[in-house]
Formats: structure tokens, C-alpha cells, sequence
């Protein structure tokens, strides 16, 4: 069994081989002779020193940067808020318009853009016996201010690529702040 040299200036150590042990041996110099011991330490003659040990890695992950968006504004307490989340309630009191289908191509500091659908409840005859319709559109993110979860978009810009609700090309809704 070899052992590894350790060479330190113009000292080295450790550099001698030990053969398998012979049958006439002790049994304990037999067992110290089959387990590696470490090789001496030489205290380094330079004021250089090198350390191969490493900390131990830490994988974190952490929400990519910028303002975030509360997603689900009708989540009961606490609400949090979410970056290129893949829908946004705008109707928090009876989920009667919203966006879906995000795909998100821009998360900036001060605005982000989707395409995706708006959909909203016609109320006809009554809300709760509506129907749900899409829209196709742009949708666009902006007016951050601060909240207790961070920096939030505050208004959503949706402008229709099709059919436009209500006759508007071009519609802008509030977006609620988490409450926690």
C-alpha cells in the first residue's frame, strides 16, 4: 500500500511505501500496517498558506428581483405577492374580471408585459348568472409603490387585440395591495 508525498520547500514526508504485512508479524503491527495513517504535517517554512477544505454549499432561492404583483386578490389573509404569476384577479370582491394565460416577456423595476386573455363576467342577465368571456390582449404592468411585502404594481393596462369589452380598445384596473 503507497502513500501520497507531501512535499513542503525542500522537505518531503510521508514518501516512504509500507509493503502488506507478513504473516510473521504481531497482529497489531499487522492492523497498523493495513490501516493508512495520515501523513505527517509540515508547518510550510513561507507565510503562504493554501487550504484545500471548503465551506459547505448552500443552495438559496430567492425571488428574482422587482416589484411583484398580488395575484389573487380574493386568497383570505395573508397575501403575498407573486413575479410573472400565470394569472391576476382584478375583481376582488367577486372575481368578476381578471387575466390569464400570462406569458410574461419583460419583469422590469418599474413595468412588465404579457400577452394573454382578459376575462370578464357580462353580468347578463344578472352577475351571478353571467357568462365568462376572453379577450385577447397586451397586458402591462405599472405604478409601483411600496407595501409591507415589498414594491407592487398597482395598475394593469390591457389593450385588445380582437374583441373589445364593452366597445373599449384600451382598459386600465387598479390592483389591490396584499393584506397580511
Amino acid at each position: 500500500m503507497a502513500f501520497a508525498c507531501v512535499a513542503v520547500g525542500a522537505v518531503a514526508a510521508g514518501c516512504a511505501s509500507s509493503p502488506q504485512p507478513s504473516a510473521q508479524q504481531s497482529p497489531r503491527r499487522q492492523a497498523t500496517t493495513t490501516t493508512p495513517m495520515p501523513a505527517p504535517t509540515i508547518a510550510p517554512t513561507s507565510s503562504t498558506t493554501t487550504s484545500t477544505t471548503s465551506a459547505p454549499t448552500t443552495t438559496t432561492t430567492s425571488r428574482p428581483s422587482g416589484p411583484g404583483v398580488l395575484a389573487d386578490c380574493t386568497s383570505p389573509p395573508p397575501q403575498h405577492l407573486e413575479v410573472e404569476p400565470s394569472s391576476i384577479t382584478v375583481a376582488c370582491a367577486d372575481a368578476g374580471i381578471g387575466a390569464d394565460d400570462l406569458v410574461w416577456q419583460t419583469w422590469t423595476a418599474t413595468t412588465a408585459t404579457a400577452a394573454g386573455d382578459v376575462w370578464e363576467n357580462d353580468c347578463t342577465p344578472t352577475c351571478a348568472a353571467g357568462t365568462i368571456k376572453h379577450y385577447p390582449a397586451s397586458i402591462s404592468l405599472s405604478d409601483v409603490q411600496a407595501s409591507g411585502d415589498g414594491p407592487t404594481f398597482r395598475a394593469m393596462t390591457a389593450t385588445y387585440s380582437g374583441a373589445e369589452p364593452n366597445g373599449h380598445p384600451t382598459d386600465t384596473f387598479g390592483l389591490e395591495k396584499p393584506q397580511g
